[in-house]
């Protein structure tokens, strides 16, 4: 038995017919260990920039920033209690 919980936000706006902008905010508690091994509070907040480069591929660009209570993040080595990532991606739909 154990208890966790969270909670989360997003929203998107739309620039034009190509292009958009969303942002997702998030928290997650663990208090009893149960989902990541560690009792910990994480928060992210991710930005992501999509444009329609035809009508059935998208490219997608996103920026996050994670942070925890604890050292989770990171090589065994040298754990940090933040990171943050980018990534690139495209989407093919038929």
């Amino acid at each position: 038995n154990g208890r966790w919980y969270g909670a989360s936000a997003v929203g998107r706006y739309t620039i034009s017919a190509k292009e958009s902008v969303a942002l997702r905010v998030e928290w997650f508690s663990d208090p009893d260990a149960i989902r990541t091994g560690s009792k910990a509070d994480l928060s992210s907040a991710t930005v992501n920039y999509e444009r329609k480069v035809t009508s059935q591929l998208m490219a997608r660009i996103e920026g996050r920033i994670d942070g925890a209570s604890e050292f989770i993040f990171g090589p065994a080595g040298a754990p940090s209690k933040h990171q943050s990532t980018i990534s690139f991606g495209l989407v093919l739909r038929f």
